[in-house]
């Protein structure tokens, strides 16, 4: 197999190829290509050997385009690839005729590309379907192409609709191209008004809520996360229900700062809002947020507008969206009760001359005669009873047991309902939307739950032809149920987590053999993991956290004269939060049939804050 590789000098070359050529080899253009574009050339020669092009014109092309143009029609397709043109030959199939590599004798048809308005249309590509034969209108809107009678010319020019010509017995046409409707003609809502994209000067971002669809996800601030530029959303905490922190470019003041947040109009929280209501999210970026809302959208301005009601006949909707949420982190830790108790000792005693468990000789070869237990042997149990200094019977441990699964749950289920009524005539359009989710947290002991509950009622009457009058209702209810301690995640972040001396070691367990909690060893003064089993598994310790908001905005708009529209309108918000949450004393044991009372901070109260 002989290959024909074309290898230039890559130095300042223009990506435009200007040629004109009849009856001319395709490897003769390629290698033209190639020594314009400074772009290498990759083919096979015994598949492009022979093929000749009948017509082709480019001036100052772009090279896809003219490769487009050269190629139309011939059995080869094409890559362009760092810099390097790749030409492949199209297997062929049964059903596909033989090429004609002789040229066919044509007609001359000369033609004017305009536009709507009858402007020449310089640039235009006008081709011959099915072969190669291309060219493109001059400054004029000019064109001259060969052509036979039935074949088919199609026209057409970046930013106006495609159009094809059936070639007949005229050689002089003239062929008008219709505008593309593109999406500068979109409507962005910005400040207290609109504008169509192709006249915005400031920085501002729209995201559909269509672009949501088909997210599996329950709160806006999620749905937003990486839909537009420069609005950075983060969560600092996996608790179910919890808001994400909302940013507009980065560093806001050194007093913090976020920005301006407006719900069909009304001040608001992105989360209290059920994502399958929105029409639309504008971000509004720069500083010319501020010429409309002063100094409180300095960190920009976020605004969402819901769906409208919209007339049609009665049709009700129903999505659900169901499934679970799973760590983000790697859980293959440590389990080893030895090695554990082993490395935290050496680092503590090198960092502050003792070690953190106080294990003994003795204890560790307990801890090594279990080092490779996956689960509990009878014969090595995890627990013992030894003699303390004392002469006391007291519980050691030597466990190999694994504390983030048993907090954790690896599946947390979640599920979300909408339903959707909507309807109307000419006169008024209604709808009615309704949503519930429900999502459990992260703890395998009595896990927290969180419910959400949103319903929007939109209605709109053209009262006369001057006067249309619309009322947005929204009610928005959650609540969150939790067991254990009161700041359940900061504990877990700030002690458990990060702080070695009461870190949860695997060589200690949640319950004694009589089933009593542990709390502590007795043989140093740290609690067991800061009390978060005893709270969890006690089911006594326990809040909700309960939020209520309701709002409503009526409106009435009145049409003056063409151009001029006058509209007012009453809006009402309101949101109330409930907490509670109940303090109870907890025990444990570290001697055989005593129970103690935890001196631990909230492990000791019995009240309610």
């Amino acid at each position: 197999m002989m290959l024909g590789i074309c290898f230039l000098s890559a130095k300042t070359y223009s990506q435009q190829v200007s040629y004109e050529g009849r009856n001319v080899l395709l490897e003769d253009v390629l290698k033209e290509f190639s020594r314009q574009t400074g772009y290498y050339l990759f083919y096979k020669h015994n598949e492009v050997k022979g093929f000749k092009v009948d017509h082709i014109e480019t001036n100052k092309t772009n090279l896809e385009q003219a490769m487009q143009l050269l190629l139309n029609g011939l059995p080869f397709n094409f890559n362009l690839e760092e810099q390097t043109i790749i030409v492949n030959r199209v297997q062929q199939t049964d059903s596909q005729p033989e090429f004609d590599l002789t040229a066919v004798s044509q007609q001359q048809i000369a033609g004017v590309v305009r536009g709507e308005k009858g402007e020449a249309l310089a640039g235009a590509t006008v081709a011959i379907k099915g072969t190669s034969t291309g060219t493109m209108t001059d400054i004029d809107g000019e064109f001259e192409i060969p052509a036979k009678i039935g074949q088919t010319l199609v026209v057409s020019l970046i930013g106006y609709r495609p159009q094809e010509i059936t070639v007949g017995d005229t050689k002089v046409l003239t062929i008008a191209l219709a505008e593309e409707i593109s999406d500068l003609d979109e409507v962005v809502v910005v400040g207290y008004g609109t504008q169509k994209k192709v006249n915005l000067t400031g920085a501002v971002s729209q995201i559909s809520g269509e672009d949501f669809e088909q997210r599996p996800v329950t709160q806006l601030t999620q749905a937003l996360q990486g839909a537009s530029p420069n609005l950075n959303v983060t969560f600092g905490s996996g608790r179910p229900g919890t808001s994400g922190s909302v940013n507009v470019r980065g560093t806001t003041s050194i007093n913090g700062g976020g920005p301006l947040i407006l719900i069909d109009g009304i001040l608001g929280t992105l989360d209290r809002v059920n994502v399958n209501d929105v029409e639309s999210v504008t971000v509004l970026k720069d500083a010319s947020a501020a010429a409309v809302y002063g100094a409180r959208g300095a960190f920009g301005v976020i605004l969402v507008t819901t769906k409208s009601a919209k007339e049609g006949k009665t049709s009700i909707a129903y999505t659900t969206n169901v499934g679970y949420t799973t760590h983000a982190v790697n859980t293959d830790f440590i389990t080893s009760g030895y090695w554990n108790a082993k490395i935290n000792d050496e680092a503590m005693y090198n960092a502050l001359g003792y070690g953190t468990t106080r294990y003994s000789d003795e204890d560790y070869e307990e801890l090594w005669a279990r080092v490779n237990d996956k689960t509990e042997h009878p014969d090595r149990p995890w627990v013992v009873v030894k003699q303390n200094e004392s002469g006391q019977d007291m519980y050691r441990y030597y466990g190999n047991f694994d504390w983030f699964n048993y907090f954790y749950d690896n599946k947390r289920p979640k599920q979300e309902h909408n339903v959707t009524i909507s309807g109307g005539n000419d006169k008024t359009r209604y709808s009615l939307t309704g949503a519930t989710s429900k999502e459990q947290g992260i703890f395998n002991i009595n896990p927290d739950k969180y419910g959400r509950y949103n319903l929007r009622a939109k209605v709109e009457s053209d009262l006369k032809e001057w006067l249309t009058v619309s009322n947005n209702t929204h009610f928005f209810k959650s609540k969150y149920d939790w067991h254990g301690l009161g700041t359940n995640f900061n504990t877990v972040e700030n002690n458990v987590s990060n702080d070695p001396i009461y870190q949860y070691h695997p060589a200690y367990v949640p319950r004694n053999p009589d089933g009593t909690l542990t709390g502590y060893t007795g043989i140093n003064s740290y609690p067991i993991g800061y009390g978060m089993h005893n709270a969890l598994e006690s089911g006594t310790m326990k809040g909700y956290n309960n939020g209520t908001e309701m709002t409503n905005t009526t409106e009435a708009r009145l049409k003056l004269m063409e151009g001029l529209t006058l509209t007012a309108n009453y809006s009402y918000r309101e949101y109330r939060s409930e907490y509670s949450y109940r303090h109870t004393p907890q025990y444990y044991s570290k001697f055989p049939g005593v129970l103690e009372r935890s001196n631990l901070g909230a492990l000791s109260l019995d009240r309610l804050p």
